[in-house]
């Protein structure tokens, strides 16, 4: 097993890992266009995870000075409850931790609440102080 940065050539493997991991996704070219940013952006924070030569996990690891924020989360579902999860959250959480993050912040939708137990074993915890609002441009 290996993680490292992903890169633009990642796109299609990923993105087919996303479709089998069930994650809601936008239109393919709006998700490749983001990929691009993300990667440009927070080059060394979005990680994949390399089993075999196949990538089988994925995440956004982002930093914007103030709050850190993981998009994109995702794991092969043949590799799900092996402890792939952790290890990825892990290595993105030092470094995001290395420049400067004090908290981590990441999003589960509605019709994903399965994901919740894992997030907690994790030490996330659901944050009840907040609501969080999206405008589309």
């Amino acid at each position: 097993m290996e993680i490292t940065p992903i890169r633009w050539p990642d796109f299609m493997q990923i993105y087919k890992l996303w479709m089998r991991a069930g994650l809601k996704l936008s239109e393919k070219e709006t998700e490749r266009q983001e990929f691009l940013d993300m990667i440009r952006l927070n080059g060394d924070s979005c990680l994949k995870l390399v089993s075999g030569g196949k990538i089988v996990g994925s995440a956004f690891g982002t930093w914007n000075g103030r709050r850190a924020w993981i998009y994109h989360f995702a794991i092969d579902p043949n590799f799900q409850g092996k402890g792939f999860g952790k290890i990825l959250l892990g290595a993105i959480a030092k470094i995001l931790k290395q420049k400067g993050a004090k908290k981590i912040n990441l999003g589960v939708l509605v019709e994903n609440q399965k994901v919740v137990p894992f997030y907690q074993k994790q030490g996330f915890s659901m944050v009840d102080d907040q609501v969080v609002f999206g405008k589309e441009l």
